[in-house]
């Protein structure tokens, strides 16, 4: 019976590799971050308005009243559309491609890279093919086992309960 799970763990090794065993204690919670809100001067390069996070959901404020229904445009070419001072899109600027990739140096990275992945694959496919090869012959251990019908425990008549000899008459 041991060498059967001595099988099957070495199986579990080639396909899922090593498992751990020690438990990993969970990661510290970190604490709550504090509202900062940050300064930002809109395209006319005077008004200046305090937004605490510049995503959906943030708020915008304008001398310390929520900022006018609107969209804004920030120095930067960021649009920030707002209801009720707050946040319910952020675009921002487009930025052009510093230098487009030449079409030669991507055709010369992807044999290279195609053949990596290549590699990797066969090896994770020889492990299967290992772990299969052991699996085999335990497959047909079990199928040799046979397999008897549980014997129940015969009662006498008189020890039987009502409810049973009504059954084992039928």
């Amino acid at each position: 019976m041991s060498n059967s799970k001595d099988i099957i763990t070495g199986i579990k090794k080639l396909l899922f590799g090593e498992m751990p065993t020690e438990t990993v204690a969970p990661a510290p919670v970190a604490p709550a971050e504090e509202k900062m809100e940050k300064e930002y001067t809109l395209e006319d390069g005077v008004t200046i308005v305090s937004i605490d996070k510049l995503e959906v959901g943030g708020t915008v404020t304008l001398s310390g009243s929520p900022a006018p229904d609107a969209v804004h445009t920030l120095q930067d070419g960021t649009k920030v559309t707002t209801v009720a001072g707050i946040i319910t899109e952020v675009k921002p600027i487009e930025v052009l491609a510093e230098e487009p990739q030449k079409a030669e140096e991507v055709a010369y990275k992807m044999p290279t890279e195609m053949a990596a992945r290549i590699e990797k694959l066969e090896a994770a496919l020889a492990k299967q093919s290992d772990a299969f090869a052991q699996l085999f012959p335990l497959i047909e251990k079990m199928a040799e086992v046979e397999v008897e019908a549980p014997v129940e425990n015969q009662k006498s008549w008189e020890e039987m309960t009502a409810l049973e000899r009504f059954r084992a008459t039928k």
